[in-house]
């Protein structure tokens, strides 16, 4: 495809080493699904060579024989569907396909696995370069989403600007929504919050004109959160409650109501806050959302000054740390630390909150540098027991938020 802005991206071709990675690791001796899904893409890497269609079908056979006989669980689902979607002469079938890709993709990130998410997006890429415009937009997009989640931010950049590219020669006002709001998040991450915000108002305004209520919700709930980082907790709660609102996809509503909770325990509203995550967590959300929802909690447990909670919590979360996007696992050193000062271990404090100062200098997260520098000062200076460390500021209030926890009261947990 003759497009300048695709080419300099730079997609390089998947060899599937983290699916081999993860077999070698397993510590339990079961390396079969890692095992199955290397071999699956690597059917997929030889579908259509007309050389060896013998060769092709002996290999489609062997992998789809291992598969079946994996345990029933949702990754030997997704397997499956890519296997069938192949078939047994690697002839492919187009829609089938990219719709098992994006589907093995997605649910790979929802389980934090982002190395080899990356991995069947890229496979995904390759499979798409000669499918048009509208076949390589929604892999551009999650593309430039994986490399966001790993901070890879100019790489991100330049993908959500390929994507914008697309959008316009696709004639896709929704994706072209997306991928500026894309932008706007990697602004917020790298701390140039004002234009994030100013980029997310404009995508608001646009997408309600537009009748697109997906934009609208995915712009209100980012807007959240960078007015969140600005100490504008107030004006992020009902922002982020209005987004739970206007979501369809049931997994993106619980990650507005995680963040809901996250903004009220801020604000000093810890009872509320709880509530809200544990309407989430009884939704049985995905590994990335319950991790949010519990590293929240956590810090709540904290901040009641229930330790054996924070301790449970901290040990679940510590099972799944590697997993973890960078931010996140910023955040649990950073809440770790707090919470660890609020209970007077200052030096294991000290040093989770060092673990968090390097991922915020190491990956520019501008817009988390601040706040762990000033509550490593805190601790340096001997301040330790004039200002809880893990307190949340003083409770603000407006009709808006007044309003909004009202309906969140009305919410009742999954039974």
């Amino acid at each position: 495809m003759a497009f300048a802005s695709l080419e300099q991206l730079a997609v390089p071709r998947a060899h599937h080493r983290a699916f081999l990675e993860r077999a070698a690791a397993s510590d339990d001796g079961n390396t079969s699904t890692g095992l199955a899904a290397f071999l699956t893409l690597r059917v997929l890497d030889h579908a259509g060579d007309a050389a060896s269609p013998a060769a092709m079908e002996q290999q489609y056979d062997a992998t789809r024989s291992f598969v079946d006989r994996l345990p029933p669980d949702p990754e030997r689902r997704h397997l499956t569907t890519l296997l069938d979607a192949i078939g047994p002469d690697g002839s492919t079938a187009g829609a089938a396909l990219h719709d098992a890709l994006a589907g093995y993709a997605t649910w790979l990130e929802g389980e934090m696995r982002l190395t080899e998410a990356m991995d069947v997006t890229d496979t995904h890429w390759w499979v798409s370069r000669d499918h048009g415009e509208a076949a390589l937009l929604p892999v551009c997009l999650r593309r430039a989403r994986l490399l966001r989640h790993q901070a890879r931010f100019l790489e991100a950049q330049r993908t959500y600007d390929a994507a914008d590219q697309l959008a316009e020669l696709s004639d896709d006002s929704h994706a072209a929504q997306l991928s500026r709001i894309g932008r706007a998040l990697v602004l917020q991450k790298t701390g140039n919050l004002p234009e994030s915000a100013r980029l997310l108002d404009e995508v608001i305004a646009t997408a309600r004109d537009a009748g697109d209520r997906d934009a609208e919700a995915r712009a209100r709930h980012d807007l959240a959160g960078t007015l969140h980082y600005m100490g504008r907790g107030a004006e992020a709660v009902p922002l982020a409650f209005r987004a739970w609102q206007l979501y369809d996809d049931t997994v993106a509503r619980l990650r507005a109501l995680s963040d809901v909770g996250q903004f009220l325990k801020e604000l000093g509203y810890s009872s509320e806050a709880r509530h809200a995550l544990v309407v989430v967590l009884s939704h049985a959300p995905p590994l990335d959302v319950r991790t949010r929802a519990a590293l929240e909690l956590m810090e709540i447990h904290a901040i009641e000054g229930d330790r054996l909670a924070f301790e449970r919590v901290r040990r679940d979360l510590d099972g799944v740390t590697p997993s973890l996007p960078v931010d996140e696992r910023l955040d649990l050193a950073l809440k770790t630390g707090l919470g660890l000062a609020r209970f007077g271990r200052y030096d294991d404090a000290e040093a989770a909150l060092e673990t968090a100062l390097a991922l915020a200098d190491t990956y520019g997260l501008g817009e988390r540098l601040f706040a762990v520098e000033a509550a490593l000062d805190q601790i340096r200076a001997g301040d330790r027991g004039t200002a809880p460390l893990a307190s949340p500021s003083a409770r603000v209030s407006s009709p808006e938020l007044r309003g909004t926890i009202e309906d969140l009261e009305a919410l009742a947990p999954t039974p």
